[in-house]
């Protein structure tokens, strides 16, 4: 499992991520998106 945490001006590499992984849990704190997502990435 791998955590990430993006800021604002990584949001949009955030929902590139979304495209090519299996995303397991996706959650926002203040300014931050968290999104844990499985090994097998094909990024």
């Amino acid at each position: 499992m791998i955590i990430m945490k993006f800021g604002g001006a990584l949001l949009s590499t955030a929902a590139a991520i979304l495209h090519t992984c299996r995303i397991i849990r996706s959650y926002r704190t203040k300014n931050k998106i968290v999104l844990v997502v499985s090994v097998k990435c094909n990024a």
